[in-house]
């Protein structure tokens, strides 16, 4: 896959790329936008361009509107069909700023934009997982308007570490179910991040986590292949998806399983 310009100074390319998003939302949104904030593997260091997504949290003072979600959706649209490679992978979330507050109990209309374009909807409450409240918590970076991330709710470890059993408990469910190198590859990227973070308490990037996992459980079976999986990013190139293809060989169900045990998680599978 060819990509339009190659990205000398990645944080020079990412503040203006969010403060144009910034200026082009406030003429959406107006006096209800509050803030813009980026979070995800371009705050913990493990941001490609061109591959995964930018990670974004739009704040508003109100419910967003469905006749303000269409605008918002026209705009990534544009941002789409256009040259700059970071305003095509902005991926995120727009919910008012007591919904941020309050996730876990407050529903108020917001909307959702992901990877295709058949996915962008309405949404009524936050979609945001727990452990994106504590990334953002701690490491978000405000790139537009106010700084509101001392208001942003903070999941306790307890919450974290319940919520990563339901996902492992989910994801083992779908691997019964799916045969997909992108799908294995997105496991060996979570299940690390999720075991580092209830083990130790950390928020690591992909690739700190994967190194993590490779030294704290060097004889385990799946180390090399949690170490091989971290060098790939969605999208994969034709060459990559080859290089890449053995890991599908792997029991993705298996590891997961092995993955929870040694997190001392009980699942109900």
């Amino acid at each position: 896959m060819q990509y339009d310009l190659p990205i000398e100074n990645l944080e020079e390319a990412l503040c203006e790329t969010m403060t144009r998003f910034g200026d082009d939302l406030q003429e959406i949104l107006g006096e209800n936008l509050k803030s813009v904030i980026l979070f995800g593997s371009a705050v913990l260091g493990d941001f490609t361009p061109g591959k995964g997504d930018l990670d974004f949290l739009v704040v508003t003072a109100d419910s967003i509107t469905h006749y303000e979600c269409e605008f918002i959706f026209s705009l990534h649209e544009s941002m789409r069909s256009g040259s700059n490679i970071l305003a095509r992978q902005l991926e995120g979330t727009y919910y008012p700023l007591r919904v941020v507050a309050d996730p876990v109990n407050v529903n108020a209309p917001g909307c959702y934009v992901g990877t295709g374009r058949k996915g962008w909807k309405p949404v009524d409450g936050s979609k945001n997982s727990l452990m994106d409240y504590a990334i953002i918590k701690k490491h978000g970076r405000t790139c537009y308007g106010s700084n509101v991330t001392n208001l942003v709710y903070s999941p306790s470890q307890d919450e974290l570490v319940e919520e990563f059993r339901k996902s492992l408990e989910s994801s083992i469910a779908t691997a019964m179910q799916v045969n997909s190198l992108n799908f294995a590859l997105a496991m060996c990227h979570f299940a690390p991040r999720g075991l580092c973070f209830t083990l130790t308490g950390k928020m690591l990037s992909k690739k700190q986590s994967a190194q993590w996992f490779a030294e704290e459980f060097s004889g385990n079976k799946w180390a090399e292949l949690v170490l091989d999986a971290e060098k790939y990013r969605y999208p994969l190139t034709e060459s990559e998806l080859n290089e890449a293809a053995p890991i599908i060989e792997a029991s993705v169900s298996e590891f997961l399983l092995d993955i929870a045990t040694l997190a001392g998680l009980t699942l109900n599978t």
